[in-house]
């Protein structure tokens, strides 16, 4: 998990928390009919603006977001220098058998396999 994601959260309510808080109380801005319909109207809109497979895949970032571990770049560069010596001595086609083996970060893959 990104320690970033977690401190932006937690510092973007408490600064909205904290300035309902300095006006007067926070129960004054906690209304179930409010919560409803700004909640309720958002993900209406969603559904309006976008197909319903990706308003499902939201689910999928939002996991993205607080569970997926960083990337060392140095590992990366290492398997794409390694790539490119496969392709270099057994040629570009060759790449298609390593990246089989589900070991390859997928946007690699992805990648080389479309070819542009």
């Amino acid at each position: 998990m990104d320690i970033a994601t977690v401190i932006g959260i937690l510092l973007g309510v408490s600064l909205v928390v904290g300035a309902i808080a300095s006006k007067t109380s926070i129960g004054t801005f906690i209304d179930p009919a409010s919560i409803a319909i700004v909640l309720g109207g958002t993900s209406a809109a969603a559904l309006i603006a976008f197909p319903l497979g990706q308003v499902i895949k939201i689910m999928k970032v939002v996991k993205k977001a607080f569970f997926t571990r960083p990337v060392n770049p140095v590992d990366h560069v290492t398997e794409i220098v390694r790539l490119a010596e496969v392709a270099r001595r057994d040629g570009i086609l060759s790449l298609e058998s390593h990246l089989a083996d589900g070991s390859h970060d997928e946007f690699l893959v992805r990648g080389l396999r479309n070819g542009h």
